[in-house]
């Protein structure tokens, strides 16, 4: 059809199919559904009686579809199925059937390093939105805490819902895990549609940020206390002055510990202090 007006794709699309007539629903066999007006003749249409014209129908419409697919732009990935790679502050655009409800596709994520590092298990699922956060008390009586969810490796991806999840990352060889957050959040897309219709952003990043308003460096660790009442190091740095680090190595539902250390000649009073949470 070269009369037609051809929209313009977003970045990263590109188009995979010609032009045909959407003959999926209530249309004749031409793609046409019939109305006395335009106004009572909204798309899709809704029964089998607008597929088939009465004396009382005066106008008619139809859709021409067309079929487009992503492609790597801008630091951007598509992922149709297997494993594929997400860098740093990148992004990875899902196919919309995996959102629909007889796909059984899920999302399932886990740390990629070079060959000098352990490779790492798919993340598991360990607790909920607030039932990982835990404030002081609620860590040292665990009766008191939240309930977690059952382990799950995978999100399905036609039952996102807003929340948050830990999720942990086994080594296939030694003992250091790896943590991560997962945020779901979604906003409405205005159609014309009789149900809404969601724009569904799935973000990954660490549980726990450290960020360093001081005007000069600082050399910290974080320590997890343990089963034995002892506590072992679990990640060692320095963050410069305004800057940030993300902490994955250490485990945000147990007793967190971190020493800092200032440079530049300042002495710290205290030692080690605990990183409260609180609980949301």
């Amino acid at each position: 059809m070269k009369d037609f007006f051809e929209p313009p794709l977003p970045p990263g699309w590109k188009w995979s199919s010609g032009w045909s007539i959407d003959k999926s629903q209530y249309v004749d066999k031409e793609g046409w559904a019939y109305g006395p007006d335009i106004i009572s003749l909204r798309w899709p249409p809704t029964s089998s009686q607008f597929s088939t014209k009465s004396a009382s129908d005066v106008v008619r419409r139809r859709r021409w579809i067309r079929t487009r697919h992503s492609f790597s732009d801008q630091g951007t990935e598509c992922l149709q199925s297997g494993a594929s790679t997400v860098h740093p502050g990148a992004s990875a655009v899902l196919s919309w059937r995996s959102t629909s409800k007889d796909s059984d596709q899920c999302l399932q994520v886990r740390p990629k390093f070079d060959n000098s590092q352990p490779s790492y298990s798919w993340g598991c699922a360990i607790a909920v939105g607030s039932s990982y956060i835990y404030s002081k008390d609620q860590l040292l009586d665990p009766s008191s805490r939240l309930p977690s969810v059952t382990p799950n490796c995978s999100l399905k991806l036609n039952e996102l819902e807003k929340k948050d999840i830990l999720l942990c990352c086994n080594p296939n060889s030694g003992s250091k895990q790896l943590w991560f957050s997962v945020c779901t959040d979604a906003s409405v897309l205005n159609t014309e549609l009789n149900v809404p219709v969601y724009d569904w952003r799935i973000s990954i990043s660490s549980p726990l940020k450290l960020e360093n308003r001081l005007p000069c460096p600082v050399e910290f660790s974080i320590s997890e206390k343990i089963k034995e009442g002892n506590c072992i190091e679990r990640h060692r740095g320095t963050v410069s002055s305004r800057h940030s680090v993300h902490i994955y190595s250490a485990d945000i539902q147990k007793l967190l510990y971190i020493t800092l250390s200032v440079q530049d000649g300042w002495v710290m009073e205290k030692v080690i202090t605990f990183i409260l949470k609180k609980v949301s």
